[in-house]
């Protein structure tokens, strides 16, 4: 079974070294996990917890194996180009997602995103219209798992040169 669980003392280490495929890697599908977590220490301690922080940061585990990692942030319409590519005033945006390299091709990735929607679906940071993410163009197997869950592409990040996807919710 899959769950989500706090980045802690006991388990950030195991977190950082998780790794994707050299491929994975290579082709930039993700950030390094240790890359993430720096950004989170720069949002609490920068108190931007909304747009950085620890809150929406989880390690992914099937059972009791560490199998995965992600972030999500709470944003809102500050007006910038971010939202220009759908309508919606607030949102969780999905940042980061990544499953070890020895833990791929098992199905955790689409559970634990399924279990990550549910948990944004509670509102934790306040209310929101949608979830959105990105993925590279060459992502082919995040692109499915997106479109199997429902989400649709609203169009491309020229800055990040990522395809945005976007789930009502």
């Amino acid at each position: 079974m899959i769950r989500l669980e706090r980045i802690t003392w006991g388990n950030y280490e195991d977190v950082i070294a998780l790794k994707v495929t050299d491929d994975q890697k290579e082709k930039k599908f993700v950030a390094s996990n240790l890359y993430t977590l720096a950004q989170c220490y720069v949002g609490k301690t920068n108190n931007e917890n909304e747009k950085t922080g620890p809150e929406g940061t989880f390690a992914i585990y099937h059972d009791d194996v560490l199998v995965g990692f992600s972030m999500s942030i709470y944003e809102t319409d500050d007006g910038d180009d971010e939202g220009d590519l759908f309508d919606d005033k607030t949102w969780y945006n999905i940042l980061r997602f990544m499953i070890d390299k020895k833990h791929q091709n098992k199905g955790y990735g689409k559970q634990a995103l399924l279990k990550l929607i549910e948990y944004l679906k509670t509102f934790p940071n306040g209310e929101a219209t949608a979830i959105i993410s990105s993925y590279t163009p060459n992502n082919t197997v995040m692109q499915k798992i997106f479109e199997s869950l429902g989400f649709e592409e609203v169009g491309f990040d020229d800055d990040d040169k990522e395809n945005v996807v976007r789930l009502q919710i």
